[in-house]
């Protein structure tokens, strides 16, 4: 039994790997709409899983992410003392419920082919990210993040890989 391997196979894929980049920014819409919906997928979920761990309002504490949402102040609470058995940033659930696919106030889109960009559009969620981060990037996010580009990516990559 032998063997070959001809070297200029090598180059051809070679070049093939170099013009990848500039392959997947010429995906079709519908790709890129389908990585789009896949990130939305799990930056929903993720925001969703940090409301769920909201801590006590007289209390603050961790959420899931690992960040620190602070109690609410005492005057604040003095002013609305039916929120003192509540839970931090779930009152009225509009901040919350902005955050799933179907809310009309979720913004989940890429700007151009290498920037994707999430969040809400209520008016006050910016103000609020500063004090509770509602849209945390975090190890086990990113992980998520990574392998859903990456089966994106090779997807593309066998679907245009051959021409």
């Amino acid at each position: 039994m032998k063997f070959e391997i001809k070297l200029e196979e090598f180059e051809k894929v070679e070049g093939k790997l170099t013009r990848f980049e500039e392959r997947l920014a010429l995906t079709k819409s519908s790709d890129q709409q389908a990585l789009s919906d896949s990130f939305a997928l799990i930056m929903t979920e993720d925001v969703r899983e940090r409301f769920m761990s909201s801590p006590g309002t007289t209390t603050g504490g961790n959420v899931y992410g690992g960040v620190y949402w602070r109690k609410l102040s005492d005057s604040y609470l003095l002013r609305k003392p039916e929120r003192a058995n509540g839970k931090v940033l779930i009152d009225t659930t509009r901040l919350m419920s902005s955050f799933k696919i179907d809310s009309g106030e979720l913004v989940s889109e890429f700007t151009d082919q290498y920037t994707y960009k999430f969040g809400t559009q209520v008016p006050y969620a910016e103000k609020l990210q500063k004090t509770w981060p509602v849209v945390v990037f975090h190890q086990e996010l990113m992980v998520k993040l990574r392998d859903a580009y990456l089966s994106w990516a090779y997807k593309v990559f066998d679907e245009n890989f051959y021409d």
